[in-house]
């Protein structure tokens, strides 16, 4: 359930003006004094990158090439036109959708009762308002607190009876920018009281950085970090081992050309030495074995047997 703010009447006043150059002046004007601008509409962008001249050539092909459209842009996606006539306007405002194809864009048009001569217009949020000391919970006042970062419409009151952030609703110039810290002293004692518009929860913290939530790990992210940190080491170990797998290879090509050529030096000199061999023969045991030499002097095995 929400508390309407009662907006006063005719009396200017100052909104907005806890956020750097988001501060304005607003004045409440009666309802019966307000009345429809019959040629007032209101392109809103689907698809593409338009501006005030990009909008104005497009109408002026697909419209009248004699008009002038005066497109003001109103967020970043609206621009307020103003058509010929009526029925033009009527026309094309019955359309879901239609493209421009000069600039490729994909636009709607809506009727529209804002001014013509409008500089810009109010855009309408939700804020949560955190840290509000309990003596303070309370609608007035959390209107006041809300009048920081805009112009407060209405309260959530079942937020007020909660332990959580208060809910306002406001108009403001830019909800994105709303997600502050301000420090606000109730009664000479200072409380830092956050401002986060609903549409930029999960973005930080300005000026202080903070994020709005826990500070929670993302598990399902730790987790990726961790595989990869994991296949990371599997690799660098699976090269280590590689690279062994090659020295030894290395080795025993390099220890068997060795062995080889002592064979064959011994072989051609016919001078014996005893080499560090030992072997299993099913008849004699445990042999260490010895080259052999010309005349076989050893026995008739040509080895040496173990002492």
């Amino acid at each position: 359930m929400a508390v309407d703010c009662g907006m006063a009447k005719g009396k200017i006043q100052m909104f907005g003006f806890g956020i750097p150059s988001k501060g304005f002046y607003s004045i409440e004007i009666p309802e019966t004094r307000v009345h429809q601008i019959q040629a007032a509409g209101v392109v809103i962008v689907l698809e593409g990158d338009a501006d005030e001249d990009k909008i104005n050539v497009e109408l002026r092909l697909v419209v009248n090439d004699k008009w002038d459209f005066k497109p003001r842009k109103m967020t970043n996606n609206e621009f307020l036109v103003i058509f010929p006539d009526k029925g033009t306007l009527e026309t094309f405002s019955r359309f879901a959708g239609f493209d421009l194809s000069i600039y490729n864009l994909k636009v709607k048009i809506t009727k529209s009762n804002v001014d013509p001569t409008t500089s810009s217009v109010l855009q309408s949020c939700w804020v949560r308002i955190s840290n509000i000391p309990p003596i303070a919970r309370e609608e007035s006042v959390v209107r006041e607190l809300a009048s920081l970062v805009g112009q407060p419409v209405m309260v959530d009151e079942l937020s007020l009876i909660r332990e959580e952030p208060v809910r306002v609703k406001v108009n403001c110039r830019d909800p994105s920018v709303i997600r502050c810290v301000i420090e606000i002293f109730f009664n000479k004692v200072g409380h830092e009281v956050k401002f986060i518009s609903e549409g930029s929860l999960g973005m930080n913290l300005d000026p202080r950085g903070g994020p709005p939530g826990t500070g929670k790990k993302d598990d399902k992210s730790e987790r990726k970090d961790q595989r990869d940190a994991d296949s990371s080491k599997g690799k660098r170990k699976s090269d280590k081992f590689d690279r062994i797998g090659n020295i030894d290879k290395d080795h025993d090509s390099s220890y068997g050309g060795s062995q080889d050529a002592m064979e064959q030096d011994d072989l051609g000199t016919g001078q014996m030495k005893n080499l560090p061999i030992t072997a299993f023969h099913p008849n004699l045991g445990m042999i260490e074995l010895a080259t052999i030499i010309k005349d076989n002097s050893l026995n008739r095995y040509g080895i040496q047997l173990l002492q």
